[in-house]
């Protein structure tokens, strides 16, 4: 019992830059930031052992150059960075097992509240593109790259069940946990290539 703060936190940023280069070619860069953090996330726990913490980080760039050929012609090479982090930790970790009763409930008994997941994706663009009296044409290519990591810690500490609010005694089996989950932590990463034309 008790209270405890729980708060959330948001942090945005924008910044442009834009530029004429010389006549008939122009470039912008464009930068934004956003980030996000919640303590304490659970809205009803049992336990403060079983709060977890959440956050959300991205970064996002993008550049483009703009030329007109001609009257009727304009080219666009454009670049696209961004970057996102995304996931939630063990608010207070002692690493201890969480532990499920059926009054009360202590430490993580949740799996996917305890991981990390990050991806990168570069794009870089050129287009092209033609007007003629009642036509317009549009003429490109994109070239992508991506990565995808995750970083899970899935009942790392270990998660036991039991029946009974009564303290474990080995001398009596209807204190025994039903149940045990243990994990290693897992790790992953896929990365991803695309191309692409279009008309």
């Amino acid at each position: 019992n008790g209270m405890f703060p729980a708060r959330s936190n948001e942090r945005m940023a924008a910044l442009r830059v834009d530029h004429r280069i010389a006549n008939g070619h122009t470039a912008f860069l464009r930068y934004a930031h956003d980030n996000v953090t919640s303590i304490r996330n659970n809205l009803s726990p049992q336990s403060d052992s079983s709060q977890v913490d959440t956050f959300s980080r991205a970064h996002s760039a993008v550049s483009e150059l703009g030329s007109s050929l001609s009257s009727r012609v304009l080219n666009t090479l454009r670049a696209h960075w961004f970057t996102h982090t995304s996931g939630g930790v063990p608010h207070a970790r002692d690493g201890t097992p969480g532990i499920q009763r059926p009054s009360v409930s202590t430490g993580l008994t949740v799996g996917g509240d305890w991981q990390t997941l990050s991806r990168t994706r570069v794009v870089v663009s050129d287009t092209l593109y033609v007007s003629g009296g009642n036509h317009d044409m549009r003429v490109g290519g994109e070239a992508a790259f991506g990565t995808h990591e995750l970083d899970a810690h899935f009942f790392e500490d270990g998660f036991f069940v039991f029946r009974t609010d009564a303290p474990f005694d080995p001398r009596s089996p209807v204190t025994w946990p039903t149940s045990f989950q243990v994990q290693a932590p897992n790790s992953q990463t896929y990365t991803a290539r695309q191309f692409a034309a279009f008309v």
